[in-house]
């Protein structure tokens, strides 16, 4: 295979596993939402009054910031953000540090052992 095949397969397969990465963090963002909001009703209901106060500190922090843009910024973001849309992009990106720390440490230890290609898989 020549090199600039070798390299769009390798492109390919990249956007793909990068494409199922994204699929498994939304995924597993709603499976955790889904179950602290069945389960563990307490936890949930604590964490979203929690996004609700770092929503409150981001539209005060926009006012304060940008008076002019504020009322802008309300009724476009703000307005359609509510404290559970908060929360479940905190759990997101949760989701996806650790997806993507557990990777991380499965590709160090396959280079560790000498089985990958040290060019990062």
């Amino acid at each position: 295979m020549s090199a600039l095949g070798s390299f769009v397969v390798r492109a390919l397969v990249g956007i793909a596993l990068t494409f199922v990465t994204l699929v498994f963090e939304i995924v597993l963002a709603f499976a955790v939402y889904m179950w602290l909001a069945i389960n563990h009703e307490d936890l949930f209901g604590w964490m979203v009054q929690q996004a609700g106060g770092v929503l409150r500190w981001a539209a005060e922090r926009i006012e304060v910031s940008y008076p002019d843009f504020a009322v802008q910024a309300y009724g476009t973001l703000l307005g359609e953000l509510g404290p559970k849309a908060v929360l479940l992009l905190f759990l997101g990106l949760l989701a996806s540090g650790i997806i993507r720390l557990v990777r991380w440490i499965v590709y160090g230890m396959i280079r560790r052992a000498g089985l990958g290609r040290g060019d990062g898989l």
